[in-house]
């Protein structure tokens, strides 16, 4: 015969039980303040420091606190604890009447009078019952339970999922297994008590907490008590996990009337899924978007498209296509694929309402690469070319480019060998060879040298010696098919650091000095521009040994940059906390070796002068590069032969993790003003509070477009929680010179324990594509989103604007 262990029994009052080690939980019910669903106010939860309100909520379902011994057992590991009024003990049958109170293991069962069979472990409870699991608790007037595992029945019932915030009353609830529910004549809400703002009313709902879903049949949705939806099966989440059915629709508005989209969810398998979002376009038509995501042991791929037949404005068919791919082979190997194309120029424009960024996007990258990389090389190769969106030329493709680094060890006092290698394959689809405007070819670029550094606390010392060659195979239309050029680089990079304590920090004092010396080699006009520009001038731009991006120009310059730094440390963690820095470059001779003044279209690929026969150009556009201009309007001679460059200075402040500011300007060495600048604020506080500011200033001339000689602008962005429930996002990017604004946006959302909405309104300058002007055009939209929390998720768009929009923004 089976003994009750450790049953004991009072015949007047519950004894007091022990304190189970690691039983109890870090947030548990305040005493004196019970009540039938265990929900709690914000002004009860403040009895327990531990405890916060839920999100959006004026309060949180709070489980009992477990004290008692054995408390984190499973049930059917765990002997049985009790305590009662009084007892009565017949064969395998004990009987318990008054304040009855039994803890198996995890399991906690009360009642006003109970019944155990020693033999089959089962539990029979009348009488104000209540039965009590780590995630959740069930009440009712009667219940059957079997002590093993927790399973049984209980009628006229209540339920309460204590963390998602669930509950539910039936007449009856049944739990099959561990991981299951069945509730029969029942309504079900993750609303907190008393604030019903949805619910469903069902004849029957199966819970199943094993697969993260609920299913309900004869179910009607009810929204402040009004009957608004029936279906005769639903389906929808009972937790966060992935998992297949519908997410909350989404609606916006913008030139193209109403746009509604409901997307569904398939949960295919643990490592790929696929979303489906029906859209309706009022003044376009119906069109099917698709988004599928696939993830290996190798890599990571996203697959999206969208497709509208014959749009009722445009009458042509829309189309999107986009891949994406990350991979590692292993640890040298690794690969990328970002492929995007569409339809039309004007997609995006007209479809697209969850950016405006992506509405005003220039180009559509579509491109392939493999890259290698050990402890002592580095390597890739890449195929790339664009779609071009905004009525300017295209850019070249590169078909493929390749490249060879080496990575030396660095040893001081030890020459380090330099070596890259860089061959490219440049194809335009309006080449000469084609009748077009643009050269074509292979470019070839080879550097090797050797590098002899000394780093130490108290500085560094770097001499550098290399030899740069570049060499070109171009296609037929040109005068000279094979140019090429070779010029010798040498830098000596001196820097001395110097300490002292200043309190709490430990300041540096850091002057350097950078001498670089670039031969100039005569002839290089002939070589064509494929990918090469004028760098930004910059503090940071004074040591580096080239003044130009890309390989078509091997610059000269013999120069001498001068710097001084300053930063200060935190004793206690290491930490910079504050960084400042000033410099100047003063040149030794003129520099000759320069950009052409004249570009084709707005780009700057083709010069005249290259080719054999005379072309007329369709139009030439100049710009002034602040500091460092080589390619001055009406003035470039005399920038290269200025004997120093502008004073460019930099600082940099970082409180710590979620507080810093920046600020770069470039001020002319002649009368002090500034000819760029920009600063930077970001503040992060908790709970997604956010501020961001940023001022942009740059001098400039452009000839032969709206005349702008300044670029002065404003960029803003907040997102500012208001209470547990209300968010406010904001971004405000405007124009100065031009007194207008750029991009306007403006949102608030709403959050309560059982429902949210979110809604953004934005407003920006749509450009021309036809042409290089100024005059622009507002583009509006709207976008709003709704969910009623425990029926499905909510989608990602409008989180995908509010990232793109505010600098550090997660939707946590």
């Amino acid at each position: 015969m089976k003994a009750l262990k450790f049953l004991k029994l009072a015949l007047t009052a519950p004894l007091l039980l022990p304190l189970a080690a690691n039983a109890q939980t870090a947030c548990v019910a305040p005493s004196g303040a019970l009540n039938n669903w265990h929900w709690y106010s914000a002004e009860q939860l403040q009895e327990v420091s531990s405890c916060s309100p839920k999100t959006g909520c004026d309060g949180r379902y709070v489980a009992p606190a477990r004290t008692w011994p054995g408390a984190e057992l499973a049930p059917d590991k765990a002997p049985v604890h009790g305590s009662a009024d009084r007892t009565r003990m017949e064969g395998s049958k004990v009987e318990l009447y008054g304040d009855v109170i039994i803890h198996k293991g995890q399991l906690s069962l009360q009642a006003g009078n109970a019944s155990f069979d020693r033999d089959s472990e089962e539990f029979l409870l009348d009488d104000s019952v209540a039965i009590i699991l780590p995630e959740m608790m069930l009440t009712g007037e009667r219940a059957k339970i079997n002590g093993a595992d927790g399973t049984g029945l209980i009628e006229r019932a209540r339920f309460v999922a204590f963390k998602s915030g669930v509950r539910a009353k039936a007449k009856r609830i049944k739990r099959p297994t561990p991981q299951e529910l069945e509730l029969r004549d029942a309504f079900y809400t993750q609303c907190p008590p008393d604030s019903e703002a949805w619910m469903l009313e069902a004849d029957n709902i199966h819970l199943d907490y094993a697969t993260g879903r609920g299913v309900s049949r004869g179910t009607v949705l009810k929204v402040k008590g009004v009957p608004v939806f029936y279906s005769p099966w639903l389906d929808f989440p009972v937790d966060d996990r992935r998992a297949t059915g519908l997410l909350w629709p989404g609606f916006a508005s913008s030139d193209g009337g109403l746009d509604v989209s409901i997307p569904y969810y398939f949960n295919l398998a643990p490592n790929y899924d696929l979303t489906l979002t029906p859209r309706f376009l009022e003044e376009r038509g119906d069109m099917l978007e698709a988004e599928g995501r696939y993830l290996n042991r190798w890599s990571e791929w996203q697959l999206s498209t969208a497709y509208l037949k014959d749009d009722k404005q445009a009458e042509i068919d829309r189309w999107l296509i986009g891949i994406s791919e990350f991979g590692s082979l292993n640890e040298h190997w690794s690969t990328a694929i970002a492929f995007n194309r569409i339809s039309d120029v004007e997609y995006f424009e007209d479809l697209s309402v969850a950016s405006l960024n992506v509405r005003r996007a220039t180009y559509l990258d579509q491109s392939a690469q493999v890259n290698y990389q050990s402890e002592r090389w580095r390597s890739k190769l890449i195929v790339q070319q664009y779609q071009e969106l905004a009525g300017l030329a295209d850019t070249y493709r590169k078909m493929p480019e390749w490249s060879l680094e080496y990575l030396p060890v660095v040893r001081n006092l030890r020459p380090q060998p330099i070596f890259l290698a860089n061959v490219t394959a440049f194809d335009h689809e309006d080449n000469l060879e084609d009748g077009g405007l643009f050269i074509t070819g292979v470019r070839s670029y080879l550097e090797a040298g050797v590098r002899l550094p000394y780093i130490g606390r108290a500085g560094h010392i770097i001499g550098t010696f290399k030899s740069r060659h570049l060499s070109y195979q171009l296609d037929d239309g040109v005068v000279d098919t094979s140019p090429e050029v070779t010029a010798a680089m040498a830098s000596l990079d001196a820097a001395l650091v110097f300490e002292r304590d200043a309190g709490s920090f430990r300041q540096t004092l850091e002057p350097r000095l950078f001498y670089l010396y670039n031969g100039y080699e005569a002839g290089q006009e002939a070589q064509p521009l494929f990918d090469t520009s004028l760098r930004t001038f910059d503090y940071h731009q004074l040591f580096r040994d080239s003044r130009f991006t890309g390989y078509d120009r091997l610059d000269d310059v013999r120069q001498l940059a001068v710097g001084l730094s300053s930063s200060f440390y935190d004793k206690n963690t290491g930490r910079e906390r504050l960084t400042l820095g000033i410099g100047q470059a003063f040149y030794f001779e003129d520099r000759q070796v320069t950009l052409p003044e004249t570009v084709v279209a707005g780009t700057a690929t083709t010069d005249p002068t290259l080719l054999k026969s005379s072309i007329i150009i369709p139009g030439t556009t100049s710009y002034r590069h602040p500091g460092n201009a080589t390619a001055t309007a009406g003035g470039s001679a005399a920038r290269r032969k200025e004997n120093s460059s502008d004073v460019a200075t930099h600082a940099q402040w970082q409180a710590n993790d979620r507080h810093w500011f920046s600020a770069d300007a470039v001020f002319d060495r002649d009368d002090a003003r500034v000819n760029q600048a920009h600063l930077g604020w970001h503040y992060r506080g908790n709970a997604q509070t956010l501020y961001n500011f940023g001022y942009t200033q740059r001098r400039m001339t452009i000839v032969n477009a709206d005349d702008q000689p300044e670029l002065k602008q404003l960029d803003a962005s907040a997102s500012l929680p208001l209470g547990r429930q209300w968010h406010l996002f904001a971004r405000w990017q405007y124009d100065l010179q031009m007194d207008r604004t750029l991009e306007g946006l403006f949102g608030i959302a709403y959050e309560s324990c059982c429902w949210t909405v979110r809604t953004l309104y934005q407003r920006a300058l749509e450009p021309d594509h036809t042409a290089l002007s100024n005059d622009l055009e507002n583009d509006r939209a709207i976008l709003l989103e709704f969910q009623l929390k425990g029926l499905g998720g909510l989608g990602d768009k409008l989180t995908g604007v509010l990232e793109e929009s505010i600098f550090g923004y997660r939707d946590e």
